[in-house]
């Protein structure tokens, strides 16, 4: 065989973690991905000159119906393949390639697309190229100029180690260029840089993971041939041309290049997982620290007074006497900065709960075990619409209170939909919110619920939350906790410290 088999991969919307995972949460993502996609990413593959390529783009089988709707008339070109998994290594990899990459050759060439980029019309022949007259053996291959489109102008950047990474290699076993991050590719394979014109754009905007402007400004009328995609920037003055090259653009490589010392000293100590999940945490804790004012306490109740029901194992820790309750109650009630939840379903929500919220005028949110209701010790189906009907919150515990993580799609839909659709046919109304069943969750977990169009979802990750946000840690009271101590401990400012530890723990969860 002859020549080389090219191969584009994209991660459209595959749960992820760190903080791409963060980003990813944002209301909108999807929408704005999509367009972006279509205005730039997909109009520059289509667009390659003498180049023969196959173009996987893989997508959360969790998708909304109007995302792959989008999608579809470019499968139908035969422009790229969708394929929808939950997790991509190398053997799904592996499988997807070969079974849909018609083999021509012993030289596969895989190359990273994200799918908010662009690529010059030559991309792909410059890389073929370049991978075919390469030694023999797996090499990464980088083209190492490009441009940067923001809001400020157009510039060009030389990053020799950039996202739009390939790895040439046998058909034998091979890894991609997925198998690490595209800077740490050259750690572990022989790299070929390819020095040039620009050969692919990145669009700076607010859904970008590294969303800041970086290399030297130009003009957008030099490169417009190269590229089969709108470069919409102002051609700059010669006097602003001027202060870029000798004042701005130094400045900025200097931040990065403080970024990347940063950087590598943090994959030594940390490794590349806990490298992403404390960089990841570490965001979440300036941006809670910055939101004072309207940072919330969250405190979970379970049960209240004397169980009428066989307990879980361990489930007796989180039952509290009904003064302790009483006082905490009044502890908070004015306090606007403080919200009441009640897991489990328990009878006592409504029973001594209930009366209690309603004589200081309060409200809460009630978290409904589906599959206990109308069962000895735990709420009625009448009690159910008592508490909708005084103006609390109803939302959806599950139907079995299970773990949600590590749940097979079926149970998934029986927990997530099944559940919350049998608790709103019990109150005649939507429920939007739920609760996550002994706090456990991941990735995964975040990300189907996020497309089944929860307006919240609660944990009990222990540290404060902020208004408005859809992930909601808690603080759950326990056997032994008193109105004192929740002053003192939950009530009062954490510390900086606290902060980072707990938004690093949230975000190793939803990491994981």
């Amino acid at each position: 065989m002859s020549g080389i088999d090219h191969v584009l991969l994209t991660r459209f919307n595959l749960p992820t973690g760190g903080l791409e995972g963060l980003v990813r949460a944002r209301e909108g993502w999807l929408r704005e991905r999509i367009d972006l996609f279509e205005r730039y990413c997909a109009p520059s593959v289509a667009g390659q000159q003498d180049a023969d390529v196959t173009w996987i783009v893989y997508l959360d089988p969790a998708s909304p119906q109007w995302l792959l709707d989008r999608i579809a008339p470019y499968a139908e070109q035969g422009l790229l393949h969708p394929v929808l998994r939950e997790v991509v290594g190398v053997p799904e990899l592996r499988e997807d390639i070969a079974a849909l990459v018609p083999r021509s050759s012993d030289i596969l060439l895989t190359t990273n697309l994200d799918n908010d980029d662009g690529l010059a019309v030559d991309f792909c022949a410059r890389i073929a190229a370049a991978a075919k007259g390469a030694a023999p053996g797996r090499a990464a291959l980088y083209a190492t100029r490009g441009l940067v489109l923001a809001d400020d102008g157009l510039f060009v950047l030389r990053d020799r180690h950039n996202a739009f990474c390939s790895v040439r290699e046998s058909w034998h076993d091979p890894v991609t260029s997925w198998s690490e991050y595209h800077n740490e590719l050259p750690r572990v394979m022989p790299t070929i840089e390819l020095d040039g014109p620009p050969s692919w754009l990145q669009v700076v905007h607010t859904g970008n993971v590294s969303n800041r402007v970086r290399g030297r400004l130009v003009a957008p009328s030099a490169h417009r041939s190269r590229f089969a995609v709108p470069l919409e920037a102002r051609e700059p003055t010669a006097r602003e041309l001027l202060v870029d090259r000798t004042v701005t653009s130094s400045a900025r490589r200097l931040r990065d290049g403080g970024r990347a010392t940063a950087r590598r000293a943090g994959l030594r100590l940390l490794g590349k997982d806990g490298y992403a999940a404390a960089k990841a945490g570490l965001r979440e804790a300036r941006s809670t620290l910055h939101d004072g004012p309207t940072s919330l306490v969250n405190l979970c109740f379970h049960g209240i007074g004397e169980p009428g029901r066989e307990l879980e194992p361990g489930e007796e820790t989180y039952w509290i006497d009904r003064t302790t309750f009483a006082e905490i109650l009044d502890l908070v009630r004015d306090r606007p900065d403080v919200r009441l939840s009640f897991d489990d379903a328990n009878a006592s929500d409504a029973t001594i709960a209930l009366p209690e919220l309603l004589a200081r005028g309060l409200t809460a949110s009630f978290f409904v075990v589906a599959g206990r209701l109308d069962q000895p010790g735990s709420l009625t189906s009448d009690q159910v619409r008592q508490l909708h009907a005084a103006g609390m919150t109803i939302g959806n515990h599950g139907m079995t209170h299970c773990p949600w993580r590590g749940l097979g799609r079926l149970d998934q839909d029986r927990e997530y939909v099944a559940a919350r659709e049998a608790i709103a046919a019990v109150i005649g109304a939507p429920v939007h919110d739920a609760a996550l069943p002994l706090g456990r969750y991941d990735r995964r977990v975040v990300d189907r619920l996020r497309t089944l169009d929860y307006r919240s979802v609660h944990t009990s990750d222990r540290r404060r939350a902020r208004e408005g946000r859809w992930l909601q840690p808690r603080y759950s009271i326990h056997s032994g906790d008193t109105a004192a101590w929740v002053e003192q401990e939950l009530l009062r400012p954490p510390s900086v410290a606290a902060h980072a530890r707990g938004a690093l723990v949230g975000t190793a969860k939803r990491w994981r």
